[in-house]
């Protein structure tokens, strides 16, 4: 039998990509932690117990390596207030190893359970630079989970792989790539290391969980934990209708990305619903138009008890 290495259920379960609240400081947009209250009371109350920021829903690309350390260290402190089993994951991606490191650097106070990165972005590299690459963060001593977004990082292969499995320091993976056969060969590898792997994709989560995957990893969660923690639980319980009919609902949430893609839209319906006070993103995004959020709100108004709200 396989012994899972220590650290790896931090991918079991729901972790939710959780988006970042801005607000104004001296006239200029930054991350403000304060404005995750209402999404934090509202993940807890769905028995939610791990979130990941700066992820690609919480805009992590685009925040400055130097608003990192106040922006982490009160939303780790905020989340944890929770109590000790509720679990908080950071993402550290960058184009290249030595602004990981430093991205690493100004959060290693803050508190967080494990580190996220995926591999090196922009450039297309080599097996063996990949494997560098989280070597180098592997020697921080931190759980590490790798970030596989094969459309904006190196996307993984065997050889890859192989060798960032034979890493002690990495303790999970998350697969973003859509294709089932590469999820699946992740599984099978990762598996046989000790390592769990997470699935990213909303709309085929079930199928993943079906397929051996040990957690999900769903943006819409933001907008919807309640169906999202239901899914899980449901497939732990064998309630395989109830998750099938927690899935079907995912899905028609997630259409909210066929009338504006990516984290606007997100943050547009939680300004709408009172969670969030500002509906900004980090430049260069721009906010949804009035002609996308009225659209918008029509898609999710049927499933209005579903969605988090500002009592929640």
């Amino acid at each position: 039998m396989i012994m899972k290495r220590e650290g790896s259920d931090l991918v079991t379960g729901v972790t939710v990509p959780v988006i970042t609240p801005l607000a104004p400081v001296a006239g200029v947009m930054r991350p403000d932690a304060t404005g995750l209250k209402q999404l934090y009371g509202a993940f807890a109350a769905a028995g939610i117990r791990r979130i990941m920021l700066l992820g690609s829903n919480g805009e992590g690309p685009l925040v400055p390596t130097e608003w990192l350390r106040p922006f982490v260290r009160d939303a780790v402190a905020a989340w944890h207030a929770y109590g000790s089993d509720h679990t908080i994951l950071v993402n550290i991606t960058a184009p290249g190893t030595a602004e990981v490191l430093l991205r690493a650097e100004a959060i290693a106070d803050a508190g967080a359970d494990g580190l996220v990165c995926s591999p090196p972005t922009y450039f297309r590299h080599l097996d063996a630079e990949v494997i560098k690459h989280f070597a180098a963060i592997t020697e921080l001593g931190r759980p590490v989970i790798i970030y596989n977004s094969p459309t904006y990082a190196t996307p993984l292969t065997e050889g890859s792989l192989a060798g960032l499995l034979e890493l002690p320091g990495i303790v999970g993976m998350k697969d973003s790539s859509g294709d089932p056969e590469l999820h699946r060969t992740l599984i099978d590898s990762a598996h046989a290391a000790g390592v769990g792997v997470a699935q990213g994709g909303e709309t085929v989560a079930l199928s993943a969980l079906q397929s051996g995957a040990d957690g999900i990893v769903l943006g819409i969660a933001n907008l919807a934990p309640r169906p999202v923690a239901e899914l899980w639980t449901a497939y732990q319980e064998g309630r395989i209708e109830d998750a099938a009919a927690a899935q079907a609902l995912i899905t028609e949430l997630v259409g909210v990305h066929r009338i504006r893609r990516g984290v606007p839209t997100i943050k547009a319906l939680l300004a709408a619903r009172g969670v969030l006070p500002y509906e900004d993103s980090l430049p260069p995004l721009l906010a949804c138009d009035d002609d996308e959020r009225r659209r918008l709100l029509d898609l999710v108004q049927p499933h209005d008890e579903a969605l988090i709200n500002f009592s929640a």
